[in-house]
């Protein structure tokens, strides 16, 4: 029966315990209303309350308002909080170039999570089940995916959580007959212009009638078989991942992961893995993630150092020297930098001081942090920039101009480190590349009168 099976799944998933509050995502279906049902009669016996949340898609007019009456007038008769919202999902859809399935999808968890964090619950339950499963199992593989997308839905997925992932459509449907409930007809179930319907309707019949009458079954025990070898890879992903994976910030505040030399040297399953959880931290999800963009970064870690990797949804990733680095687009792009400097004077650059000043010769080489100069040079003031197309110096030490770039590259110096770089310019001519290259033009020579030090510092977050 559906109640034990449901009551078997809570206790052997641990998805809810007592005190918590559940809210269900509540369609007047089927599916969710034996999902409410089910769970109201648990309630008082696993010590959990209940609240249940309906978003009226606007896209069936009459029957979604009588749809959205009936969720309420359900849940007030069993003095179950109740919460709905209207939403104009076509328009959604078209302003954010996504089909009515994802509009809608992305509609419906906003709304959950809204409610979740203003009434305090502790989890929101939907009415997947063994037949969605199936469905979601063929989607992924149509679309192209790994063993996560081969292993289908979890129980648990973050605060939500699906009590009845086990139950097949037919236990619902009897649950519901013997319970007296009439569900609410969603018609749009019944459009093949649904990817997901023409699966239920067209696809998975074809293949039972021509060449596998249990193809269901089988595809449920070939997700959990998937699952199982998930688990155990997942577990060692995450012995190996503090020594090839490091959590850090680009110069905008925004996650930035580096995966080291040594990820790419992990076996395959473990390697895409890692690429995954990097994708995932930086994005915040893998929603539009798919195998092949997980495959292309690897493969750029193959590649020459400095080549980028344009990924999806604004994410990059840049080889630099064996590691591979991934940014949001727009951390990967220097800003438009133009501060001028008095000398002597002290300004501050994008969380760096910079400060000139003239000193005695004894002071020549005393803080790494500065570099010195003939105070000659120099006019009464200095410009700081990025580095631009183009840019030339007469590095120390030589008679002729070098590209910057060159310049860099020789130093090993990899492409977020080259774009933050501080180019120091008098008049026209670049005399500092940060604190890594001086030119030869200004050095300290013997008939210098007066030295210059400019020194760039680190300023510390308070």
């Amino acid at each position: 029966m559906l109640k034990e099976q449901v009551i078997r799944d809570v206790e052997a998933q641990d998805l809810i315990h007592p005190g918590d509050r559940i809210l269900v995502a509540f369609s007047g279906g089927s599916d969710s209303l034996a999902l409410l049902s089910v769970l109201h009669e648990l309630s008082p016996f696993l010590g959990f309350t209940l609240g249940a949340a309906h978003v009226n898609h606007g896209l069936r007019g009459a029957s979604a308002d009588k749809d959205e009456a009936f969720c309420r007038t359900f849940a007030q008769e069993r003095g179950i909080p109740f919460y709905s919202k209207k939403m104009d999902i076509e328009a959604l859809a078209e302003a954010k170039g996504w089909s009515l399935e994802m509009a809608g999808r992305e509609a419906r968890y906003a709304f959950f999570k809204e409610i979740m964090v203003q009434e305090n619950y502790t989890a929101c339950a939907t009415a997947h089940h063994q037949d969605d499963q199936r469905e979601t199992i063929l989607l992924h593989l149509f679309r192209g995916t790994g063993l996560t997308g081969l292993s289908g839905m979890a129980f648990q997925r973050e605060a939500f959580i699906r009590p009845l992932l086990s139950v097949e459509k037919e236990e619902i449907l009897t649950y519901l007959e013997e319970k007296g409930l009439s569900p609410r007809e969603d018609e749009t179930n019944k459009d093949p212009a649904f990817l997901r319907n023409r699966i239920r309707l067209e696809v998975i019949p074809y293949i039972q009638q021509h060449f596998n009458g249990d193809f269901p079954q089988t595809l449920s025990r070939m997700a959990k078989t998937l699952r199982e070898d998930r688990e155990f890879i997942e577990e060692e992903v995450q012995k190996v991942r503090p020594g090839v994976l490091r959590e850090e910030q680009d110069r905008q505040g925004q996650p930035k992961v580096v995966l080291t030399k040594e990820a790419f040297t992990l076996p395959m399953a473990l390697r895409i893995r890692m690429i995954r959880e990097a994708v995932a931290l930086v994005k915040g999800n893998l929603q539009n993630i798919e195998e092949v963009h997980l495959r292309d970064i690897e493969a750029l870690s193959r590649k020459e150092s400095g080549k980028m990797l344009d990924v999806k949804d604004e994410i990059v990733a840049r080889h630099v020297y064996g590691e591979v680095i991934i940014t949001r687009k727009s951390a990967a792009e220097p800003s438009d930098l133009r501060t001028t400097l008095p000398l002597p004077g002290s300004v501050m650059v994008e969380g760096r001081r910079v400060e000139a000043r003239v000193v005695s010769r004894e002071a020549l080489g005393r803080d790494p942090r500065c570099r010195y100069f003939d105070r000659g040079a120099f006019g009464e003031e200095i410009l700081i920039r990025h580095r631009e197309d183009g840019d030339k110096m007469k590095p120390l030490g030589m008679t002729g101009n070098r590209k910057v770039k060159s310049i860099l590259i020789d130093k090993k110096m990899n492409r977020e480190d080259r774009d933050r770089l501080l180019v120091l310019v008098s008049k026209q001519d670049i005399f500092s590349l940060g604190n890594q290259v001086i030119s030869e033009d200004y050095k300290v020579k013997e008939s210098t009168q007066e030295v210059l030090e400019i020194g760039i510092y680190e300023e510390e977050n308070k």
